[in-house]
């Protein structure tokens, strides 16, 4: 998975595409994706990549936007959609 994750961000800087990892809210964090977002934080390091963490903020951590410990409902994936649609835009200076 490391490399094809590197293929990818190799293809995005070199088409100059501004790439951002995000991690996606967890209800439950697990030792698992701890080590999972420990590479990715290392990658972004490694290449200069901003990445926008969610794992643990308290805004989405209810009960009620999760199907299970790791994915969202339709009501929490569309209050994560908005959150970043709105941090998205105002990277680029968009009005809404």
């Amino acid at each position: 998975k490391i490399c094809y994750i590197r293929k990818i961000i190799s293809l995005c800087l070199e088409k100059e595409v501004n790439l951002i990892i995000v991690n996606s809210p967890s209800y439950i964090y697990t030792e698992k994706e701890q080590r999972e977002h420990n590479i990715l934080y290392i990658l972004a390091q490694e290449y200069g990549i901003e990445i926008w963490d969610y794992t643990n903020n308290p805004k989405f951590l209810k009960p009620y936007y999760f199907v299970d410990i790791n994915h969202m409902n339709d009501n929490g994936a569309r209050e994560f959609t908005t959150d970043i649609s709105e941090k998205i835009n105002g990277k680029l200076n968009l009005k809404q």
